[in-house]
């Protein structure tokens, strides 16, 4: 479902805000390119994805930012003007190594962006195409999952714990789909919907929808079957190597087992949407729109935000969708 719909439901559904913030826009720095993209379609004879060494990587001394790092944060950036543009982009929890991983000048659109398992891929949707796959860094993107129903805004990917699998959330439901060959499998209906997600085994995928006129987060098999809702009033979920899924009920972000129990509430996450877990279910990072991303401790509540270079110059930006 489209990201500003689910916002929309979320008021009409919980009579609760949801505001993304009202702070300074952030900025892409000046110093990135943009450059024309070609979209590679999925090869069958391909075997593995393109991956980095398996022995250590050499980078220049005082460089940490050139190598892969699943403790990056990953998220989209809605860039201003008259023509969408929205690319990926990768940064510290410190706000170093900012790096822009899609790119493109021309009504490109990319959105919800996740990590691979080993931190040496990416997946995202890209409108107008589909489900892509690329290197940590952006490089040797790839075709995935075309594309069958328009997509306004607001798809999301999540990897498999054993990096074989990718669940998307689209337009057209919720597909599980082979991160080798593209092979996919609708395990929910033609329902808009948001932000899928694995359980820690990977037998289990979470994603928000709509049901009844609620917004809710739903829970079913990986082959689609035993559907069930965990969590009323609730959308944006993400599911912890802790067993806890978190999500935004429209007001703040919450976090409840996967059978709906222990329901508790983070603190000081009023309007903070999209939380994300970090890969050892420590932290939250989420999104407060123009404002950029803010992480909290479960349990304590709000930590720091995240600087993703607001003033690096006058153009403005949005950042949101994001993965840790």
């Amino acid at each position: 479902m489209a990201r500003w719909t689910w916002l929309l439901v979320a008021v009409m559904c919980l009579l609760a805000t949801c505001g993304r913030g009202t702070t300074t826009l952030h900025t892409a720095p000046k110093s990135i390119p943009s450059v024309p993209v070609t979209l590679v379609p999925v090869d069958p004879t391909i075997t593995t994805l393109p991956a980095m060494p398996t022995t250590a990587v050499t980078v220049p001394a005082g460089d940490p930012c050139t190598r892969p790092d699943r403790t990056r944060i990953l998220f989209d950036r809605r860039l201003p003007g008259s023509e969408p543009i929205e690319h990926v982009f990768s940064v510290n929890a410190d706000g170093s190594c900012l790096a822009q991983l899609t790119h493109g000048t021309t009504h490109v659109l990319n959105w919800g962006a996740s990590w691979s398992p080993d931190g040496r891929h990416i997946a995202f949707i890209r409108k107008d195409a589909g489900v892509m796959v690329a290197d940590w860094d952006g490089s040797h993107e790839r075709l995935l999952l075309a594309e069958t129903k328009v997509q306004p805004s607001g798809a999301h990917t999540d990897w498999s714990p054993d990096g074989t699998r990718i669940v998307a959330s689209r337009e057209d439901g919720v597909w599980v789909v082979d991160a080798l060959s593209g092979a996919a499998t609708h395990v929910a209906g033609d329902i808009n919907a948001g932000y899928a997600c694995w359980s820690p085994d990977g037998k289990q995928v979470a994603y928000g929808e709509v049901v009844n006129d609620r917004a809710v987060v739903s829970v079913v098999n990986a082959d689609g079957s035993g559907h069930r809702v965990v969590a009323d009033r609730a959308s944006q979920p993400d599911w912890g190597v802790n067993n806890r899924i978190v999500y935004f009920d429209g007001n703040e972000m919450q976090t409840v087992k996967p059978d709906g129990s222990d329901l508790r509430a983070v603190p000081g996450s009023a309007n903070t949407g999209a939380p994300r877990w970090n890969a050892d279910a420590t932290r939250i990072v989420g999104s407060i729109g123009s404002g950029g991303m803010k992480v909290f401790d479960p349990d304590k509540g709000f930590l720091f935000v995240v600087n993703t270079g607001a003033g690096a110059d006058a153009s403005g930006g949005t950042d949101y969708d994001d993965d840790w």
